[in-house]
């Protein structure tokens, strides 16, 4: 009987031997689970192609904008309304004397111009109040500001509606980061010189920020025929100005047929104001063409989030566990 029961592959008298094994296979397993806990480097991760599904920024920070040059072109403008004020008008009176003579002799004859010096008189006018402006033409023919500054306010919440992009190189790359739990199947160390994969996909990724390191160049834009309707502006002051106001000369000249002179006087008026001021203006204007040139943009990209990754033909080497 006792040789029967040993031929019996699973007889009682082997079940304390079983219970055995099977506690020493799960005591020696409890053991061996946590050490299979690993991580695989990748040295280089290259994707020759991919498409993005979907690319969402948070926000996109403008930094202070450039503008090289701004030109407009047929500028009309009609002041329709304003009160002007002058302040400290000074006037300068300026009387240039010349004059013209000649000489005509049977045996010789001269002529020439003499400029005689000038005179000057200091003219205080001191505040001009004008009390109505009306229906005043004002052409402009180009105007070219250079080096404009301008803060632009950032761009949210910006849906770029997905792309496609090209050759992205990773490098030293930990995947995945938290290591992997292989249950039921032990692993060595291992090493890979390469991996060739046909296509990946991934859910979802963020990037915190992103710097360009150069800022965007836009080359420039055109508007055609600009109407400016109507507008009340309370206050318009100017700084010093000043102007010459030239006047024809002229002359009181004496002929005596042989010889003769003619005396001219030349008024100029040089006008000096410390400041003009507008006040309740009311205008329209129409630009006929206004154009910029070479905009600088510096951006700082933060927030973005890239869904549904496709990677195709994806090239990993140097993996090792």
């Amino acid at each position: 009987m006792a040789k029967e029961a040993l031929r019996t592959p699973l007889g009682i008298e082997n079940l304390d031997l079983l219970k055995n094994v099977e506690s020493l296979i799960e005591t020696r397993l409890a053991k061996l689970v946590p050490t299979l806990g690993r991580r695989i480097g990748v040295a280089q991760l290259l994707v020759k192609s991919g498409v993005l599904r979907d690319l969402d920024v948070d926000k996109v920070i403008i930094g202070q904008t450039l503008i090289e040059k701004l030109i407009l072109q047929g500028t009309t403008a009609v002041l329709h309304s304003a009160n002007a004020f002058l302040q400290d008008v000074r006037i300068n009176l300026e009387l240039k004397i010349s004059v013209e003579w000649f000489i005509d002799l049977e045996i010789f004859e001269d002529s020439g111009t003499e400029q005689l010096g000038s005179l000057s008189f200091n003219l205080p006018v001191g505040n001009i109040q004008i009390p109505s402006l009306s229906d005043i033409n004002l052409t402009i023919p180009s105007v070219s500001v250079e080096n404009i500054s301008a803060n632009v306010t950032p761009i949210v919440n910006l849906d770029l509606g997905g792309g496609q992009f090209e050759k992205l190189t990773a490098s030293d790359t930990t995947v995945p980061s938290n290591g992997f739990q292989l249950n039921g199947i032990g692993l060595g160390n291992f090493t890979l010189s390469s991996l060739n994969l046909p296509a990946t996909s991934t859910r979802e990724a963020k990037l915190q920020r992103f710097i360009p390191n150069l800022s965007l160049l836009l080359p420039g834009t055109q508007i055609n025929q600009l109407t400016v309707p109507n507008t009340n502006i309370n206050n318009i002051q100017s700084q010093n100005i000043a102007f010459d106001g030239i006047a024809t000369k002229r002359g009181i000249g004496v002929d005596l047929g042989f010889v003769g002179f003619t005396v001219f006087v030349q008024p100029i008026a040089h006008m000096f104001i410390g400041s003009m001021l507008f006040q309740n203006v009311n205008l329209s204007a129409i630009v006929n063409q206004a154009r910029i040139e070479n905009i600088h943009v510096p951006i700082d990209v933060r927030g973005i989030t890239i869904k549904d990754i496709e990677l195709i033909d994806v090239n990993v080497t140097d993996v090792s566990g």
